[in-house]
């Protein structure tokens, strides 16, 4: 989980800006806090709750042509039957079966390709038996080449290392995945190495290949897609109860995270007031919910800092620091000051999302 130092604040047409917010971007500069590994600017504020989610879990379809401006179409997803529920090893939900071992994302700002990578494979393993292993360096080429399609989603991203986890998981919409060994993940992205032409002081007109590094030749997707499925924050834990399927999530990772892979407490006050202030202490962070405790009100995630992090590369955390500490939870307080762009930028981003395979 690499940083970025952060930006002074600015005043935008709509509203009045927090610090923290960098003054070139001109949608909110959203991606200090909707990205991966990037300290945070303004969580929600201690003891401030979020606003209420929406009470159903909404599909995002995209409308046809480039002219979408950014917003969703959403509808309400009709109530699926519900699977049995098994508890396994003390939880009412635990998905970790169809996985590899996580990976180390190695200091890149890949952790939401990880979360959508390791969902799809998920998916996939479930359908087929197998334990597939597909490219995370292809799902973040495709998430900066593809879903970032309008001007505003350009704007936000330009010179910017990283990605929200609901686009890496678009992504996914956009393109079936190609295999590991096709496209093996690099450690190192050219920007990192000092490449000729991703240098710019600017950064306004790096390219995204700075960041996502180029595919080799010849690749082919494998007929593998999934469709977009929102999930409000609070209905995470009986989202996974009934669908048994794992959901990504935009989360604050603070510094009181360790190695030993147990409970993450809550921030102090002071280390919240920190964050919150100065962007000290803590990160903008994916993760991947893949187990639920009813008794406990509990998440299992799936971190990407290898497999020696935790219980084999997965933590604990409790329902409350989801439902407080996303990314985009301090924005939901101020929607009414947002533009229809940042707005629908910001709802989406507060949300979990997972999906469901189609036929490609």
């Amino acid at each position: 989980m690499n940083g970025v130092a952060p930006a002074s604040g600015f005043r935008h047409g709509r509203a009045e800006l927090a610090p923290g917010i960098h003054p070139r971007l001109p949608a909110l500069g959203l991606i200090v806090v909707i990205a991966c590994g990037c300290p945070a600017a303004r969580p929600l504020p201690v003891g401030v709750r979020t606003a209420t989610p929406r009470p159903v879990i909404v599909t995002r379809v995209a409308a046809p042509g480039p002219d979408r401006g950014g917003v969703p179409v959403v509808r309400a997803s009709p109530a699926p039957a519900a699977p049995e529920v098994r508890a396994v090893a003390g939880w009412t939900v635990d998905l970790r079966q169809h996985l590899l071992p996580p990976i180390d994302q190695s200091g890149r700002s890949t952790c939401n390709s990880f979360a959508a990578t390791a969902l799809l494979e998920f998916l996939v393993g479930r359908a087929t038996g197998a334990t597939p292993d597909f490219s995370e360096n292809w799902n973040y080429y495709v998430g900066r080449t593809e879903t970032l399609d309008t001007p505003y989603l350009r704007s936000m991203y330009a010179g910017q290392d990283g990605l929200a986890g609901f686009l890496a998981v678009e992504a996914y919409e956009r393109s079936g995945p190609v295999a590991e060994e096709d496209w093996p993940y690099e450690t190192r992205s050219p920007m990192q190495l000092g490449e000729r032409g991703c240098r710019d002081s600017d950064g306004a007109d790096v390219p995204d290949e700075c960041f996502t590094g180029k595919p080799p030749g010849g690749l082919e997707p494998l007929g593998y897609r999934l469709r977009m499925e929102f999930v409000p924050r609070a209905e995470i834990g009986s989202f996974l109860v009934a669908e048994q399927r794992p959901v990504v999530m935009n989360i604050y990772a603070y510094d009181v995270w360790d190695d030993s892979g147990a409970m993450i407490r809550m921030p102090t006050v002071s280390e919240a007031a920190a964050c919150a202030d100065r962007g000290v202490g803590c990160t903008g962070h994916t993760v991947l919910l893949v187990g639920w405790d009813e008794a406990t009100r509990t998440f299992l995630f799936r971190n990407s800092v290898g497999a020696s992090w935790g219980d084999g590369g997965y933590g604990t955390l409790a329902e409350r620091f989801v439902l407080e500490h996303c990314e985009a939870c301090y924005w939901l307080e101020q929607l009414d000051e947002l533009g229809a762009e940042d707005r629908a930028f910001v709802e989406q981003a507060a949300q979990g999302v997972s999906g469901v395979l189609v036929e490609d």
